[in-house]
């Protein structure tokens, strides 16, 4: 993923959900999701899929509950690019597997959902927050190396970030860390 011009902006405090996000810098305000998913799982039964599309319902504004992937997920990877968020957001990076290559996800004070699914399944979008993983679903790899970092400081005593990863195995080859990033009572390994 290298993030050029142009630049998407002007979304206001909005939650934005991105599907196959490639070239592009986005100027987002709310929390951010990326993923390989196949379709976005609507409550009122209406999937999105910009593959296999269907016309939605008229007049309906619906916000998705949950990301579908198929028998073989995309990988997500960010290479050398730097991603930040405003403070106290989220930045869920969903797919197959996930690998970090000399790239940096700066969430200040917030909370960073690192996940991938090896097979078909349904992740769940609990709000802008946070994620679910399907029981029974064998996760993906997620990898940082080449001195990737994944920093949710904030100034001193301001508080602190969360690091949740659903993967089957955990590479940080020459990744980086910040103040206790992978103390357990940060991370949700």
């Amino acid at each position: 993923m290298t993030l050029v011009p142009p630049k998407v902006g002007g979304l206001g405090g909005q939650n934005s959900v991105s599907k196959n996000f490639s070239d592009i810098l986005l100027d987002v305000a709310g929390s951010f999701v990326a993923s390989t998913a196949d379709s976005a799982v609507f409550d009122n039964g209406f999937n999105f899929s910009a593959s296999n599309p269907q016309a939605p319902p008229l007049l309906t504004i619906n916000i998705p509950i949950g990301l579908q992937y198929g028998s073989n997920p995309g990988s997500v990877n960010v290479t050398g690019a730097t991603l930040t968020i405003e403070t106290g957001q989220t930045m869920a990076l969903l797919g197959g597997e996930v690998n970090l290559n000399g790239a940096t996800l700066q969430v200040p004070g917030g909370r960073v959902e690192l996940g991938g699914l090896s097979s078909r399944g349904t992740v769940t979008l609990n709000g802008a927050t946070s994620v679910s993983f399907p029981d029974g679903v064998q996760p993906a790899d997620i990898s940082l190396t080449n001195s990737s970092l994944v920093d949710l400081t904030l100034p001193a005593l301001e508080g602190r970030g969360f690091l949740f990863q659903r993967g089957d195995l955990l590479s940080l080859a020459g990744a980086r860390k910040n103040r206790g990033l992978l103390s357990p009572s940060v991370v949700g390994l």
